[in-house]
């Protein structure tokens, strides 16, 4: 068996930030992208019955591409931890055509 899977994406999003208290920030955005999407997958299998004189043998063989272009949407949330640290949680949703 072999799958090569591979994903590229470009975006550039336009981000908003608000400071809702003195470590926390809420940021939201959005954006264009374009992506490239490619898999590639093979499979041989051999089947045996009862008798090794009778196998059975099947071959698949699967590539595929897409090209893709939307709009990304963001919202997240930072946290300050420390001087230089800080936590932060994301969501992205995405509208596509491909």
């Amino acid at each position: 068996m072999f799958s090569n899977k591979q994903f590229y994406e470009i975006t550039f999003q336009y981000l908003y930030q608000t400071r809702i208290h003195k470590i926390l920030k809420l940021y939201n955005g959005a954006g264009p992208f374009i992506n490239y999407n490619f898999s590639k997958y093979e499979l041989q299998r051999k089947y045996y019955e009862n008798d090794p004189n009778d196998n059975y043998s099947t071959y698949s063989k699967n590539n595929s591409s897409t090209l893709s272009v939307g709009l990304s949407i963001v919202l997240g949330l930072e946290g300050n931890v420390y001087k230089n640290i800080s936590l932060f949680t994301e969501y992205e949703a995405t509208v596509s055509r491909g």
